[in-house]
């Protein structure tokens, strides 16, 4: 079987960042598309308190992604890493590890989650109602799901390390596809209401892990071999160490929802948190083909980086960024352009049109910045470096996110909620630039 690492360190860069990032681009998006038409079903069929609900359901759904990234990320670098080094045994003792390592770590989220569900809802700000109600059937059947989430997304994450991207774009579709079949049959078809997009969530996490265990048994040049698997204890305390920046970052969005639900509810209600769920929803289109950029970058930094191509590494870095910049600067102009007919895909209501304008043009502001603030902040995690990793990857949603959401609130209100996020990214993105800029001129004189 051909060896697809080795043009990591070959091939132009421009090259590599488009055959790996394109991919992953379309991987995310897809991704973050289906997550969406959960919220749109779910606004159009059920109605705002059930997209409400979705939004307090946010936590924990974050939790079991922050499971997922600490495996698949954290042995991401490590595999590439590994593959730069030549030493491909030890990058498939680092994947059957993984494997093993994101599945047992989700279930044990998933009965905690079932021990703690009420309480950690109400924590999170749920009123009790109708709004706890579909909160509760939502997560009872995801939490059902969330170690098919975390092995599929962690092995798929692994797949570009492998030379792959395609193949890693391919595995998203299928579960992308099978969520929004689902969620058709479910909410439309059989009118299942929240339950019904619940289950199509867990069909497409179900159906992306079949495909990556198949492409790892089957496919790969990297094999997944479990008659020959190892639990090694130290190996995985050094992905989850490296994981540990991006986990962080999606616990931090968790408290930050949080604080965010609490917050809006306190100055604005129930209609306020729907609100900002359609722009939460708008975000993530925006940002998604970031992550999807992020992907592409990692192998590439982190090969070149073991093979010591420190010029290489620098030119990917400053690719990554540009292309980043320009995606966000375009869907920037898209969210200022046409709010209302965003706003319009999830409810038809007047006071949620009026309400989700003001959260989508506000809350954008610094959106041309978050492109190169989140390659930045990713930057130490492709190089090993897990400390200052975590310090950048915490920056922008929850170091300076959190005080200037209370501080704004408290002398603004609900005007203030949604002016927070923006003044916290152009805090975080100053420090990401300057820090990693001067790393990168740094690199190889240490």
């Amino acid at each position: 079987m051909k060896d697809n690492t080795k043009r990591l360190g070959e091939d132009s860069i421009a090259k590599l960042l488009w055959s790996f990032s394109a991919p992953a681009i379309v991987g995310m998006v897809v991704n973050a598309i289906y997550n969406i038409v959960d919220r749109i079903f779910v606004g159009q069929a059920v109605g705002d308190k059930a997209l409400a609900a979705l939004s307090f359901a946010f936590p924990f759904m974050t939790a079991i992604m922050a499971v997922a990234m600490l495996a698949g990320l954290g042995g991401t670098s490590l595999v590439a890493i590994s593959l730069g080094e030549g030493n491909r045994e030890k990058a498939e003792r680092i994947l059957s590890n993984v494997c093993f390592f994101s599945g047992i770590s989700e279930v044990f989220v998933s009965i905690l989650g079932y021990i703690f569900l009420k309480p950690l809802l109400r924590l999170f700000g749920t009123p009790d109602g109708l709004i706890m109600d579909y909160a509760c059937q939502y997560m009872n059947i995801v939490l059902a799901g969330s170690a098919f989430q975390g092995i599929g997304f962690s092995l798929n994450a692994i797949i570009r390390s492998d030379g792959n991207p395609t193949m890693a774009m391919i595995s998203m579709l299928a579960g992308a596809i099978t969520n929004i079949v689902f969620d058709w049959l479910f909410t439309i078809i059989f009118p299942l209401g929240v339950r019904g997009v619940a289950i199509a969530t867990v069909m497409g996490q179900l159906a992306t892990m079949v495909w990556v265990l198949f492409y790892f048994t089957k496919k790969s040049n990297l094999r997944l071999n479990f008659h020959n698997f190892h639990i090694d204890f130290s190996l995985i305390s050094k992905i989850a160490f490296i994981g540990l920046s991006p986990a962080l970052m999606q616990l931090a969005m968790a408290s930050v929802s949080i604080s965010y639900n609490n917050l809006l509810m306190k100055y604005g209600g129930d209609i306020a948190v729907s609100a900002f769920s359609v722009y939460n929803s708008a975000m993530t289109i925006a940002i998604m083909p970031i992550f999807g950029i992020n992907q592409g970058v990692q192998p590439i930094v982190g090969y070149n980086y073991g093979a010591k191509k420190y010029d290489r590494v620098r030119t990917v870095m400053n690719y990554g960024v540009i292309s980043a910049t320009v995606i966000v600067v375009l869907g920037s102009v898209l969210v200022r352009l046409f709010p209302e007919q965003i706003v319009r895909a999830f409810n038809s209501s007047s006071e949620l049109i009026k309400l989700g304008k003001q959260a989508l043009v506000t809350n954008s502001l610094a959106l041309p910045i978050v492109g190169a603030q989140i390659i930045y902040s990713n930057y130490f995690q492709y190089i090993n470096r897990p400390k200052i990793a975590v310090f950048m990857g915490l920056s922008r949603q929850c170091l300076f996110l959190l005080p200037t959401l209370f501080i704004m609130a408290n002398f603004f209100g609900l005007n203030g909620i949604f002016y927070a996020q923006p003044i916290s990214d152009l805090i975080s993105a100053s420090i990401a630039a300057t820090v990693t800029i001067y790393s990168l001129k740094r690199l190889g004189k240490e």
